[in-house]
């Protein structure tokens, strides 16, 4: 299932004025430019790494020794706080965070401004792969699982949380099924271990699941 390409320009256009909003909204308080670094920064911090523990089950060492990937890490990276370990991201709009005024250098992660679907790293590269509210966001769903099998060394974890909603939107084309991300985990080599339900979000009309593979 993929976007037609006047759909992509308005998705990018559309997810990078949601980002412009929040910015303007996190630093509406601040009056200095290092102000308004310092509150963008901390996002991260408070309640993107808070929130990546929580959800994946995860500790502040969980991927000591290893190297690690957030498909979709958005300016918020949730991966910051992980300890001893080699950070990178990956998201479409990398550039434009910085345009922004979004402190990635400051972040500890290596950015890399690609699509999910052709991201620009050696086959097996990687111990863990981790993406967070993203799937459903992509150009092609059979693309980005298949990328991320790629990069993915044998053993290593896929692990995310994924948003179920019935309707595409704009910035979330879609529509996530569990029949066809396993039967497309199974066909890119990635064997499921576990699902778990983690809540609804009745305003937003959307359930968020857990998910993790294993690399075979």
């Amino acid at each position: 299932m993929k976007c037609w390409p006047f759909s992509q320009r308005r998705k990018k256009r559309d997810e990078l004025n949601y980002w412009i909003r929040l910015s303007k909204q996190l630093t509406e308080s601040c009056t200095t430019d290092l102000e308004r670094e310092k509150a963008l920064f901390m996002v991260s911090w408070e309640k993107a790494f808070v929130r990546y523990k929580s959800d994946l089950y995860l500790r502040d060492d969980s991927f000591a020794g290893q190297r690690i990937l957030d498909v979709g890490c958005g300016p918020h990276c949730g991966i910051i706080g992980f300890r001893e370990c080699e950070k990178y991201g990956v998201d479409h709009l990398v550039n434009d965070y910085r345009r922004i005024g979004y402190p990635l250098h400051k972040h500890g992660v290596r950015y890399i401004n690609a699509k999910s679907e052709k991201m620009p790293f050696e086959t097996q590269f990687f111990d863990v792969v981790i993406c967070v509210n993203a799937l459903d966001h992509v150009d092609s769903l059979h693309g980005t699982i298949s990328e991320i099998a790629r990069v993915l060394k044998k053993g290593g974890r896929f692990i995310g949380q994924f948003n179920f909603h019935d309707r595409p939107r704009r910035t979330e084309p879609l529509c996530l099924k569990h029949e066809r991300l396993i039967m497309i985990g199974e066909r890119c080599g990635l064997k499921l271990r576990r699902l778990q339900f983690q809540y609804n979000i009745a305003e937003m009309k959307e359930d968020r699941y857990y998910y993790e593979f294993e690399k075979a």
